[in-house]
This record gives C-alpha cells, structure tokens and sequence, in this order.
C-alpha cells in the first residue's frame, strides 16, 4: 500500500440488547435490535476490509469489550481493536485521531428512519 494510505477507524457498541440500535426496538424488540446491530458492524467491517488492508483499520468498541462479536470480527477479517475511552463521541473521536499519524478517515453507520407504519 502506498505510504498516504488512509488509516480507518470504526466505532461500534457491543450488540447489548437495550443498549444498541435501540430506536429500533419497537420495531424489533430488544434483542432483534441488538442482532440488526451485529449484522451491521459486521457488513460494516466486511465492506471496509474489501477498501482497505485489516492492518489499516481499527475497530473500536464500547460496552463490552470482549465480547464475542468483536472477537469473530478480528479473527474473521484480522482488524485491530481498541477500547473506545469513557466520554462523549467527540472525546471517543479525538482520542481515536491522536492514536495515529497520517490519513485518517472515520466512519458511522445509522439505521434509516423508519415510517411510523411500518
């Protein structure tokens, strides 16, 4: 990989039923939205890994940090992982940034607002 090539960080909550994607459960119950949430990271991390190198992504996580989403995504995809700090999402974010040099690119990922019908 040529030596500008952008460092990616992925942010994401261990699948907790109640703690994760939870405007979605309504819709999906707790643990529906819990398990939406896994299949997201881990269509998240495959797409990333398709761009990138693993060794140019870190993955990391809040809530549990050792839980076994995380673990299927390192050894599935070889990402690294990291703790994400205690603080709001601009302290999580800054502490990310300063962890590398060079390029960095970030990237979120949300549910689509769902009519009230549905």
């Amino acid at each position: 990989m040529p030596a500008d090539t952008p460092h990616l960080h992925l942010l994401a909550k261990a699948p907790l039923a109640g703690q994760a994607k939870t405007r979605l459960t309504p819709l999906l119950g707790a643990e529906g939205a819990a398990n939406a949430h896994a299949e997201l990271v881990r269509h998240c991390v495959a797409n990333a890994c398709k761009a990138l190198p693993a060794g140019y992504i870190t993955l990391w996580t809040a809530l549990e940090h050792t839980h076994p989403l995380f673990s299927e995504l390192h050894e599935d995809f070889g990402v690294m992982l990291a703790p994400q700090p205690e603080g709001n999402l601009g302290d999580r974010i800054r502490h990310a940034h300063a962890t590398r040099r060079g390029r960095r690119l970030w990237a979120d990922w949300h549910p689509p607002r769902l009519p009230g019908a549905v």
